[in-house]
């Protein structure tokens, strides 16, 4: 019996080559000691709408070696996650804001030892990227993304509050889900609220890095519009 197999139709499949070339995507980053952290809103144009958002992350534990976080963090895995649920073909047409390693005024607080991990840890993430060809990155300050988040209506406030309306403005302007909170575990890491057990009832510390990823991306989305990159 003869194998079954699909048919062949070149006309369709060029059409197919031709509007994914015209697909785009905004990446955001957010990278740190204990997580790196995507999302990605783009135009499909096969599927011809805006699609997203996207999310991934890798998280760690103060138990993972330093060298595996760096490697991980330079392994373009997490960013093909994302990217493979939009049909972009032209890496050219593919632009990443990642936030700077630290805060502004983070040095006179003379934390050298966590700036230079920080910084090893965006550099990797960086390098990997660069390493498979990636060539529209832009290292952005939370300045940035805020000016963005502001035109959306955000006000933010001072202090570590101010988080917690980059997730409010995630979730009902950006439309990203209701993800877990960080919590602190018995070994001091900040880690998703479990849903049962040791946690479970624990105050949230901070609100998921995936958001303020999201930041990011928006920066990156509205600047595409605004320079007319595609």
């Amino acid at each position: 019996m003869a194998r079954k197999v699909a048919p062949v139709f070149p006309g369709r499949e060029k059409r197919s080559q031709h509007a994914a070339a015209a697909s785009w995507a905004a990446i955001g980053a957010d990278t740190s000691m204990t997580a790196c952290s995507v999302v990605l809103v783009g135009f499909d144009a096969i599927l011809d709408k805006m699609v997203g958002p996207f999310y991934a992350e890798t998280r760690w534990t103060p138990e993972d070696d330093y060298f595996k976080r760096l490697a991980e963090a330079a392994d373009p895995s997490l960013l093909h996650s994302v990217l493979a649920k939009v049909h972009v073909v032209n890496m050219d047409r593919i632009f990443i804001a990642i936030e700077e390693p630290w805060y502004y005024g983070a040095t006179k607080d003379q934390k050298s030892a966590w700036l230079k991990q920080q910084a090893e840890v965006c550099g990797a993430f960086k390098g990997g990227l660069a390493r498979w060809g990636y060539q529209n990155i832009y290292e952005i300050n939370n300045s940035q993304w805020r000016a963005t988040l502001r035109r959306d209506g955000v006000e933010f406030v001072k202090g570590k509050e101010s988080k917690w309306q980059v997730k409010e403005w995630a979730i009902n302007a950006f439309g990203l889900p209701d993800l877990p909170d960080l919590v602190k575990s018995k070994s001091g890491a900040k880690i998703p609220r479990p849903e049962s057990g040791y946690g479970a009832k624990a105050k949230a510390v901070q609100p998921n890095d995936i958001y303020d990823a999201a930041a990011c991306c928006a920066w990156m989305n509205d600047e595409i519009e605004k320079l007319g990159l595609v």
